[in-house]
């Protein structure tokens, strides 16, 4: 069952990504810093969810079940990286650092509230035998990406009104 679970989280990730990427490039300048926001937010997820587990949690380097963060924060590099590119791409022709620096923020905010949710579930929620491996977490990570975006495209379109 904990298969399901760990194809489930990468579902969850993937689709998160994705939609966040075709929306941001469908929708013009508009939604580009939400795109760029959502990248940063995967790349840095992908860190976490590589670097944590092996460095604060003792179990994860001799439980197998933690093997299968890996691709899950590989899926998040692959999908942040094109959503940076293309949303730095976007945005410095429009807004230049300042936009930039608006959409890190709201990225970093993200990633802030993310590790806290990851670090006070523990590695409960990832071992072998927990029956769920980690679906609330990379959940929460996927509710947090959403509201990365809207946030970073919110905040974009009140800066180019002037507010």
């Amino acid at each position: 069952m904990e298969f399901v679970f760990f194809l489930l989280d990468l579902v969850l990730v993937a689709a998160a990504g994705v939609a966040a990427f075709v929306v941001g490039r469908r929708s013009g300048e508009r939604r580009a810093s939400g795109l760029l926001a959502s990248g940063i937010y995967w790349l840095a997820i992908a860190i976490v969810l590589w670097v944590v587990p092996t460095a604060f949690w003792p179990r994860a380097r001799t439980d197998n079940a933690f093997l299968g963060l890996y691709p899950i924060a590989i899926v998040a590099f692959v999908i942040g990286v094109p959503a940076v590119w293309a949303g730095v791409r976007r945005l410095s022709r429009s807004v230049g650092p300042r936009g930039l620096a608006l959409a890190g923020l709201v990225a970093a905010v993200g990633v802030a509230l993310a590790c806290v949710v990851l670090l006070a579930r523990g590695p409960e929620a990832w071992q072998t035998g927990s029956g769920q491996f980690g679906l609330d977490v990379v959940a929460l990570d996927v509710l947090i990406a959403i509201g990365v975006f809207a946030i970073a495209v919110q905040s974009r379109t009140r800066q180019s009104a002037g507010g």
